[in-house]
């Protein structure tokens, strides 16, 4: 959960432009939909009717990750009832797993510059813009020289 909640900290930060620490309803759908969970603003309100006793037009970073863990529970518990076997138990590495099909963008298991190159052009960083970048940042990674990230390359990132 650590590490899911470091990289949400970076989007929250990034869609916080003004920097006072909370993000609109709206900007709430635009960076989930960036992130590869479209949803609507009728449907994240909802989630916070749930979560939260007052209505919300905006919502802090605690907030903020509190809606994503209850989105993921949710999508967890629809993959569980459309029969889709889960290989891990919930831990670290389900979170990581979240993370990781974050960037894997076509689902086939690996994420490739391309990919990267996306993710991070709709978060806003200036790196993205360079592909020669996003193809260095994989080939860091890559311990195959395959050209891409699978999951267990991209969970040595986050290993001591």
């Amino acid at each position: 959960m650590v590490f899911a909640n470091k990289f949400l900290q970076t989007v929250f930060s990034t869609f916080d432009e003004n920097g006072d620490g909370s993000v609109s309803v709206s900007e709430i759908c635009s960076i989930l939909e960036r992130l590869g969970m479209p949803t609507s603003e009728q449907s994240i309100q909802a989630f916070l009717g749930g979560l939260f006793s007052n209505k919300k037009t905006h919502v802090t970073e605690d907030e903020f990750l509190e809606l994503y863990e209850n989105i993921c529970y949710y999508l967890e518990k629809h993959d569980a009832t459309s029969n889709s076997s889960s290989f891990l138990q919930y831990s670290e590495d389900q979170d990581l797993l979240h993370v990781f099909r974050l960037f894997d963008r076509d689902g086939n298991g690996f994420i490739t510059p391309e990919e990267l190159q996306i993710v991070l052009s709709s978060l806003g960083f200036p790196e993205a813009t360079r592909t020669d970048a996003c193809v260095d940042m994989i080939a860091r990674v890559d311990k195959n020289g395959d050209g891409r990230v699978d999951f267990v390359e991209f969970k040595k990132l986050f290993s001591p």
